[in-house]
């Protein structure tokens, strides 16, 4: 049967999935195929996957019937499924075949032993963390007898006699010190190791299923245990080379616990490209932390820098840099932002970047219709941004904000691979948000995006309830426009705007906004690199509602947007994004140097 849980966001992670690691032979569609963006899967294999993104717990074959089960199912949550064979779709992406007696060997262009995968995922390690070593060795013993007076010696007992038993070999330990693990983050302090295909044997699954149901771990031990039977690698060099290297890692997997380090991630290798993740593009970085679950990144190679004009009324972050959206990363670059506050100056509002903080996709509704979305998928949209800003903000912090502003904002996304940009086509379903908080009371009121880009119409959750735009606070009627919301007011747009919708909209908004008479603006676009890039919208806005006294947009000056090369010099940027005194906090960010380290 299949789970109601099953949500369509859960539905495209497991289409993502595959696009990562393609589809086993045994899994291919014989009469139906999904279609997505013209690319064909299989409808009974995605629901599969889809399970164990709602529910924990991958679906198997038999568990529920391919044809209409499936196919009504997902057609009840708004898929295309066609026949097997339909011309105009690609085929379906296979997965790279991995032998059992030669584990490791796939296609002749692409396997898992790849060295650039290797490299890649060292390269995202240290751009993320820094310090990062690899083939680690920890100074501890590989013999069960080193570890007899350990906390966690009962346990390792039981998963040596385990491995003894299964085949009959008991002395598979043939070294004193355990060999290195593949990485190891120093600080926060974790190992991290890439499994390829031999790592996933039956001693590896009599190892596993002898760990402590409570045992915290950096990978999904179930999820571990279910490739191990699919696998079924063997390596017979030595004959007891299985149990042995089961061993091995099931200490790698105990030795944080014993030396009060954080729990060992493990990646199965054969899993994803690594090698097709570039650390120089935010949203690669963005994917690999996804991928992984990994802690969130301590702070170190930012400088931060105040540009105040006299008696600001408004502030605003600007990054210079990379930017992924990590909500604990965003936390920390908020306190010190308010430790380093200067002295004597309070404005009405703090104004963030959009995607200043960001949300795992899978949080994302099932809607219908993205442009006219159900007032209930609308709620829960609502609902995941104020918990983001929840575990953004603690008492603590926003006692310490508030000293320096009244409201703060924050543009809350779901994770996304690009950009919004207005000919930029963005394939998956996604959110883009903007909460603003009273930091005096703790109140949070969401809006979000009403006016998406020509690139993202067809997959942006729209909001629609545009009064959502225009809040009462205490420094007046205050209009909250999310990143190209601002184009409503633009000349050219209007010019050559031929959707029906979209002037429904642009009258829609300018009406309430006459009817509103805001005096203060604030914008959130997620990049800004040139000064002419809003200032016609500005200019627009300025003569169509001569109440607004102060307006600012807070973006990022990122080298990832399109056009770098000809940007405008940052201060010039800032000049034309703002009306009236503000104060600027520039945060210069960078990936950390991977060469020379």
């Amino acid at each position: 049967m299949i789970p109601q849980e099953i949500r369509r966001a859960h539905v495209m992670a497991a289409v993502r999935e595959i696009d990562g690691r393609g589809v086993p032979p045994a899994r291919k569609p014989t009469k139906f195929t999904l279609v997505i963006d013209g690319q064909a899967y299989p409808p009974k294999y995605v629901l599969s996957l889809a399970a164990r993104h709602a529910t924990g717990k991958e679906l198997r074959p038999d568990d529920f019937t391919g044809g209409n089960e499936t196919n009504l199912f997902l057609r009840n949550l708004g898929f295309n499924i066609q026949p097997v064979g339909d011309a105009s779709v690609a085929a379906v992406v296979e997965a790279p075949t991995i032998s059992r007696k030669s584990a490791g060997r796939t296609d002749a262009s692409h396997n898992e032993r790849c060295p650039a995968c290797k490299e890649a995922v060292f390269n995202l390690l240290r751009s993320l963390y820094g310090k990062v070593s690899r083939n680690y060795r920890w100074e501890a013993g590989s013999r069960l007898e080193y570890y007899a007076s350990g906390p966690c010696s009962t346990h390792l007992k039981n998963i040596y006699a385990s491995l003894s038993s299964l085949r009959g070999f008991d002395a598979f330990v043939r070294c004193e010190l355990l060999p290195p693990c593949d990485f190891f983050v120093h600080e926060p302090g974790f190992a991290v190791e890439f499994d390829e295909s031999q790592h996933f044997t039956a001693c590896r699954k009599a190892a596993l299923l002898a760990y402590p149901k409570d045992m915290k771990l950096g990978f999904d031990r179930e999820k571990w245990i279910a490739l191990c039977d699919q696998i079924m690698a063997e390596d017979h060099d030595p004959p007891y080379r299985d149990e042995q290297r089961a061993w091995y890692d099931t200490l790698r997997d105990f030795w944080p616990t014993m030396a009060k380090l954080l729990p060992t991630v493990r990646l199965h290798a054969g899993a994803f490209r690594w090698c097709s993740l570039d650390l120089n593009r935010p949203a690669d970085v963005i994917r690999f932390r996804e991928l992984l679950g990994l802690p969130p990144p301590r702070l170190g190679n930012q400088e931060i820098e105040f540009h105040s004009d006299s008696a600001p009324a408004l502030a605003r972050v600007l990054i210079a840099g990379p930017w992924v959206g990590d909500v604990g990363e965003a936390r920390s670059l908020l306190e010190r932002i308010a430790s380093h506050w200067p002295q004597g100056q309070k404005v009405w509002c703090l104004v963030t970047p959009g995607a200043f903080v960001r949300f795992d996709r899978d949080a994302l509704p099932t809607v219908g219709d993205n442009y006219q979305p159900p007032p209930e998928a609308v709620d829960k949209l609502f609902s995941v941004a104020r918990q983001c800003c929840e575990r953004l903000l603690d008492d603590r912090l926003r006692s310490a904000l508030l000293r320096c502003a009244r409201y703060l904002t924050v543009g809350v996304d779901s994770q996304k691979e690009k950009i919004s940009r207005s000919q930029q086509h963005i394939k998956e379903i996604h959110s883009e948000l903007v909460c603003l908080v009273d930091l005096k009371t703790g109140k949070i009121h969401v809006t979000g995006k009403a006016y998406p880009t020509t690139g993202q119409q067809g997959t942006l959750i729209r909001i629609p309830d545009l009064q959502s735009h225009f809040v009462s606070l205490d420094c007046g009627p205050t209009m909250v426009l999310g990143c190209h919301d601002l184009s409503i007011y633009s000349n050219r747009g209007e010019s050559t705007t031929k959707q029906r919708w979209r002037k429904e909209i642009r009258a829609g908004f300018k009406q309430l906004a006459k009817k509103y008479k805001p005096a203060v603006v604030l914008h959130h676009p997620h990049t800004t690199i040139k000064k002419t890039t809003w200032i016609q919208s500005w200019n627009k806005l300025k003569e169509d509602l001569p109440s607004v006294k102060n307006f600012t947009g807070a973006g990022r000056y990122s080298e990832d947007d399109e056009g770098w090369a000809k940007r405008h010099p940052l201060d010039d940027v800032l000049e034309r994004t703002k009306l009236g005194p503000t104060l600027d906090i520039v945060v210069h960010t960078r990936a950390k140097a991977v060469s020379g380290l």
